[in-house]
């Protein structure tokens, strides 16, 4: 009983946090607000005058409503929304899935324990951000943090930063969104790479890292099923391609070709 309310509770927090939004069925309570207000706020004499003033902000949310395409895992573990239709789904394992768009950057998700995932680094901090890219010999001169934001509930982990390297550098990218949620033994870790320096570009591809809806952990999975820890990593190894030394091979672990010593 006291593990069931404990995952009633981490429930309840992703909820808050809207990372389980979409998962559970029968919620459409969100629409029914926003028609009055939309009703209130259009006037035939307001009209004239909000005309002629640029509303940007509206505009590149609503075209990613529309573009973003809907993946879900095989398990219906965990959905994610892709920024269009030019991303592939290259690999998809259970514990690494990557999507790769040509000319753009790709986006993984990573999931594993913390004993299958050793060398991961939890970025509970923007000095562990910057300890890793330096841990991995990225010098402190060829990237920069432009975001960090620690959204951490009870013990449930949320971060989420970006990070920009210089063009000079010799990355393969100019920008990488970076999305990690830690609860419990498990590591959600979704990564997205931009090529180009363009800002439209790194918020659509931020967007749909952000987008991630994690609709059931492995402990939850166990707690319903009555398996065992053992008996789930056991199946796990069997079906799961993925490991941190893969993870390590990917391009937004590690470079091959860095910039000099900070």
């Amino acid at each position: 009983m006291k593990k069931a309310r404990r995952y009633g509770i981490f429930l309840a927090a992703l909820a808050a946090w809207g990372i389980l939004a979409g998962c559970t069925s029968g919620e459409e309570t969100s629409a029914e607000p926003e028609n009055p207000v939309s009703e209130t706020a259009v006037s035939p004499t307001e009209t004239p005058t909000l005309t002629p003033s640029p509303s940007p902000s509206p505009t590149p949310t609503e075209s990613l409503t529309e573009d973003q395409v809907e993946y879900e895992t095989e398990d219906e573990k965990m959905i994610l929304y892709l920024p269009d239709r030019s991303w592939e789904n290259v690999s998809d394992q259970d514990g690494i899935r990557l999507f790769e768009s040509e000319d753009v950057g790709n986006i993984t998700i990573l999931h594993g324990t913390r004993e299958e995932l050793p060398d991961f680094t939890i970025p509970d901090s923007e000095r562990a951000v910057t300890k890793f890219y330096k841990d991995n010999g990225v010098s402190g001169k060829d990237f920069q943090i432009l975001e960090y934001v620690n959204n951490s509930i009870g013990d449930v982990g949320i971060y989420r930063y970006t990070v920009k390297f210089q063009e000079d550098s010799g990355f393969e990218y100019i920008y990488s969104a970076n999305y990690v949620v830690v609860v419990d033994d498990e590591i959600y870790s979704i990564s997205g790479t931009v090529r180009r320096d363009d800002q439209n570009l790194l918020e659509r591809v931020r967007s749909s890292v952000e987008s991630l809806q994690i609709c059931q952990t492995d402990a939850m999975a166990r707690e319903e099923n009555g398996d065992s820890a053992e008996e789930m990593l056991d199946e796990g190894n069997e079906e799961d391609g993925g490991t941190s030394e893969d993870y390590s091979q990917n391009p937004q672990f590690v470079q091959e070709e860095q910039g000099g010593d900070s």
